[in-house]
């Protein structure tokens, strides 16, 4: 009796303040928060299971409540009891916690749940406002998700499936209805949770008489029954949708289901619906590529076939687009986006969707070069790196064509370093295999098609620092040195053209330029100082302003990694600048770039010259 005294005190205590607006009083000791309260009074609650033939009733009345934050605490409190009170009691009161919540869904907008996730529920959507509507959908659904979980092995299942089903059956089998969509994605997310419940639904959503007379080739229809086999495209919209809410459940659930036995026929549907709806219906197309991708990346579901011929669907649909519409277009965004996901992270997408994708994909858009959409949309599917290989392959065969003119030359240049830098910035990876079987190649083919091109050197440069740079660093030694020893000393190396940088003004200086920029500062440079002086010494003799740069930078460089501070050469070097006879306008050049190469390492002598410089700029006649 004492103990059910205590139960019925601890209770109304709980409720009367629950939910709660509170206000930290002053010189609390125990600085309690407004939060603190709420959550230690839900945690009450839930963790005394003979408060539940009061506390789901209470719980339901403040539910009522237009308070969003009130209704979130609820909710809140009502997903703790379902987490926490024994699979009796939810047996028990199930009926009560479906009948209460399932309208949440059913009357709401699900628009706020992506068509692209691999979950009903985010991780953080308790990071929500209140104030924000999804914050109830999410936490509804997600109560009534554990709640399904917590009786999946319960004797009531049965039961459960049976009410939920048939409670919702005048809404799922009206598709087009205002109801349709939300039913068919409550079942799906309490399916996603369990098997038999999913299972069931899925046998009940692919019947003949609800989705089976559009879907499904092998039922016959009833012939008692009329049955309106035509789909508007409204309809068409929301039947994808709803099968897009069966995917991510199928997903989400990661075990064998039912709906292996209807992927096919999903399969056949979305791939005619895709071939013949009309080209103005980009919505209903954008849709439809979502939930394919979605099939292909639920993981061991669909055979390799399936893969190649959901693949070949795409690619035919984006070649048809990608030389008439720009590249920004919702359906080539929608596919290319889609192919990026397929191929997403190696951890998670299997070698071979890669590997369908290049041999897919890849050929029809390379055959429409030199269109230069199509090298937009290359760039924007290449994600990894067995794409990003395969593509620089493929390039460099283009590239020696000599149909490639300058023009495609440079776009294709630039497309690659594109790629390449993309795949770093998302999947960072060891270009030490480019370096071996990339570069010479390409060095080759630039230096024997455009050897005299600044601007396609420039930009072979910069794809070729990038390589150096993502060599493994022990490698950084040797590729300066045998980059050192070919454009300055004149050392053969196998497979490369080269111009020697010191002879003569070379445009190649761009390549090397790019090599030291992207070396590691930690190596040094046999005969650095000789060889800034005969940079320094070569200067006025080039003409080419372009190249000139390109020479002026190399010397920055190479004061910067290469030369000691206080240096007793660099010294010499900016005092025969400066000196009577060499303060012309080439000499003031030069030494500006010097002050840059000691400036950028932080050099306090950087300063120095830097004084003397706008000193001689000051004084100065021209």
């Amino acid at each position: 009796e004492a103990h059910n005294y205590f139960l019925a005190k601890l209770f109304d205590l709980c409720f009367c303040y629950f939910p709660i607006s509170f206000t930290t009083p002053e010189n609390d000791p125990y600085n309690i928060t407004a939060d603190d309260l709420r959550t230690l009074l839900r945690l009450a609650i839930a963790a005394q299971l003979q408060f539940a033939q009061d506390v789901f009733p209470e719980l339901f009345e403040k539910l009522t409540s237009t308070n969003p934050a009130v209704r979130n605490d609820v909710l809140l409190c009502l997903l703790l009891c379902v987490q926490n009170y024994p699979a009796p009691v939810l047996e028990q009161y199930w009926h009560l916690l479906w009948n209460a919540l399932h309208f949440e869904i059913l009357h709401n907008d699900v628009l706020a749940f992506r068509g692209d996730a691999d979950c009903f529920v985010s991780a953080d959507y308790d990071a929500l406002d209140d104030a924000d509507e999804t914050k109830t959908s999410m936490l509804t659904v997600q109560a009534l998700s554990v709640l399904a979980a917590r009786l999946d092995a319960c004797d009531a299942l049965p039961a459960v499936v049976d009410a939920v089903l048939d409670g919702l059956s005048p809404h799922y089998t009206l598709l087009g209805g205002k109801t349709a969509k939300p039913a068919v994605f409550l079942l799906c997310a309490m399916g996603a949770s369990s098997e038999r419940l999913y299972n069931a639904a899925v046998d009940r959503l692919f019947a003949f008489d609800t989705w089976g007379h559009y879907v499904r080739s092998d039922a016959p229809a009833n012939s008692e029954t009329e049955v309106d086999v035509l789909l508007t495209t409204s309809k068409q919209k929301d039947l994808v949708d709803s099968l897009g809410y069966v995917i991510t459940a199928q997903k989400q659930l990661g075990v064998p289901s039912s709906f292996a036995r209807y992927k096919d026929h999903v399969l056949v549907f979305m791939g005619q619906l895709l071939q013949t709806s009309s080209s103005v219906e980009r919505l209903l197309q954008c849709k439809i590529v979502l939930q394919l991708v979605n099939l292909v990346r639920i993981d061991a579901f669909l055979s390799a076939e399936d893969v190649r011929l959901v693949l070949t669907w795409l690619s035919d649909a984006l070649n048809a687009l990608v030389t008439r519409v720009a590249s920004s277009d919702a359906l080539v965004r929608e596919i290319t986006r889609g192919l990026t996901r397929i191929m997403a992270a190696a951890t998670e997408a299997p070698p071979m969707h890669t590997d369908a994708v290049v041999a897919i994909v890849l050929p029809p858009l390379l055959d429409q070069l030199p269109n230069p959409a199509v090298l937009d949309v290359i760039g924007q599917i290449c994600c990894n790196y067995q794409f990003a290989e395969v593509l620089s392959i493929r390039y460099l065969g283009k590239l020696a064509q000599e149909l490639c003119d300058q023009v495609l030359f440079v776009r294709l240049v630039e497309n690659l370093t594109r790629c390449f830098q993309q795949v770093q910035e998302q999947q960072p990876f060891l270009a030490s295999g480019w370096y071996s079987k990339f570069v010479t190649r390409f060095v080759s083919t630039v230096c024997a098609r455009f050897p005299a091109d600044v601007v396609v050197m420039q930009l072979a440069g910069r794809l070729l620092g990038l390589v150096v740079r993502y060599c493994e660093r022990l490698r950084h030694a040797g590729i300066l040195a045998d980059m050192a020893g070919l454009f300055l000393d004149g050392v053969a190396v196998a497979g490369f053209p080269h111009d020697l940088l010191l002879n003569g003004a070379s445009p190649h200086v761009s390549l090397f330029k790019h090599v030291v920029a992207n070396i590691d500062r930690r190596c040094t440079l046999a005969h650095s100082h000789e060889h800034i002086t005969r940079l320094i010494a070569l200067l006025p003799h080039v003409s080419d302003t372009l190249v000139k740069m390109e020479y002026l930078q190399l010397v920055a460089l190479f004061i910067n990694k290469f030369s000691v501070s206080c240096d007793a050469y660099i010294s010499r070097a900016v005092d025969e600048l400066f000196s009577a006879d060499c303060t012309d306008t080439r000499s003031f050049e030069t030494a500006v770039w010097v002050a840059k190469g000691l400036i950028v390492r932080a050099d306090p002598v950087g300063l120095e010259y830097t004084s003397r410089l706008v000193a001689e700029l000051s004084s100065s006649d021209n």
